[in-house]
């Protein structure tokens, strides 16, 4: 059976975390006195019909002059546009939808608890689609040899009861569920934290490409107005394929020319290819 190309035995990683480029990233932006500014929500996005001319950030308008690179999801990017779009763009843009991450960190006094850096689990006795052990990714991001720190991901909607279940609940649900598991043998946790990633996941129903196909030709008209990322433009890409939207963005700002649809497209078709596969065999069965 051919072996999948993402499925490699190491790769690069830094040692606190990815965390760690952005930092960095900061660093360089405000050392070159670029102007950062964090906790901040824009709430509309002024133009013209052909260009974005002003922002309007935490109630306050800014005016604009040069481009505009939205990584929000790609529904709140049209939706924030003054004056409206289209009433068919606007439609496309409410037709696209988003789940919802969970992550649930817990350390616990536990060695070694697995030696993949994650698993996936697809057992109907429990709620997590995933754990990770960030030991496995950098020893650094769990100092402490007898304690792991391990990441539990939940996959829902925000508008499902377990996404307003309060940090305690949810800390206590991925000890019970390590425990069923059989990774936990009560051991107990000494301490965790709930992070609440709202868009973190596109939705490819059947009608999405249909949706993207409108809002990528409306925003075509938008000279200065870049989306990137998986949440900006909609595509479920990798980190690495992320980051590169970003980096390509940056150099049409700087005035080259890159198409950033073009990103992962090859493998994009590869899976819809497989998935299409799969489905034939399915019915041939």
């Amino acid at each position: 059976r051919a072996r999948h190309a993402s499925l490699i035995e190491e790769f690069h990683y830094p040692r606190h975390g990815a965390g760690m480029m952005w930092e960095a990233m900061a660093r360089e932006i405000q050392h070159r006195g670029g102007d950062l500014r964090l906790g901040t929500t824009v709430t509309r996005l002024e133009h013209n019909g052909r260009r974005v001319t002003g922002l309007e950030v935490n109630g306050a308008r800014m005016s604009m002059e040069g481009g505009v690179v939205s990584a929000m999801p790609l529904r709140e990017t049209l939706l924030s546009l003054e004056p409206e779009p289209p009433l068919e763009v606007l439609a496309a843009a409410r037709g696209l939808r988003y789940r919802g991450l969970l992550l649930v960190a817990l350390v616990i006094p536990v060695r070694d608890l697995f030696p993949d850096n994650w698993i996936y689990v697809h057992v109907p006795q429990v709620q997590v689609a995933r754990i990770s052990s960030f030991r496995n990714f950098s020893p650094e991001m769990a100092p402490d040899p007898e304690l792991s720190v391990v990441g539990l991901e939940y996959f829902c909607w925000p508008s499902e009861g377990l996404w307003d279940r309060p940090e305690e609940e949810l800390l206590a649900l991925g000890e019970q569920e390590l425990t069923a598991l059989g990774l936990l043998h009560g051991e107990g946790v000494r301490g965790g934290k709930v992070v609440r990633v709202p868009a973190a996941y596109p939705v490819y129903d059947p009608d999405y490409q249909e949706r993207l196909q409108v809002l990528r030709s409306y925003l075509a008209s938008l000279k200065n107005l870049q989306v990137i990322g998986r949440a900006g433009m909609h595509r479920y890409n990798n980190m690495d394929h992320s980051i590169l939207t970003g980096l390509l963005a940056a150099r049409n700002l700087l005035g080259e020319s890159h198409d950033l649809w073009r990103v992962n497209l090859e493998e994009e078709y590869h899976e819809e290819a497989r998935t299409g596969e799969a489905l034939s065999n399915q019915s041939g069965d």
